[in-house]
C-alpha cells in the first residue's frame, strides 16, 4: 500500500472476503497514505473520486 501512496494514487481499499472488513487509504504522501478508515458494516461510504456514489460496506460482502 505504501507504493500506492508514494506513487500519488488518491485513494485504495482493500476488501478483506475473510475478516469481513474494509480499509480505504486516503491522503496519499511519500511515506504512503496518512488516513487509513475502516468503515463499520451498517456505514454508507463514497469513493473519493466519485463523491456522489453512496455504497453500504454491508452491500460489499454479499454474495
Amino acid at each position: 500500500m505504501a507504493l500506492y501512496g508514494q506513487s500519488g494514487i488518491p485513494e485504495s481499499w482493500i476488501l478483506d472476503l475473510n475478516q469481513r472488513r474494509l480499509e480505504i487509504y486516503r491522503e496519499p504522501g511519500e511515506s504512503g497514505y496518512r488516513q487509513i478508515l475502516r468503515p463499520a458494516d451498517e456505514e454508507i461510504i463514497s469513493p473519493f473520486l466519485i463523491p456522489d456514489m453512496s455504497l453500504s460496506v454491508r452491500a460489499l460482502f454479499l454474495p
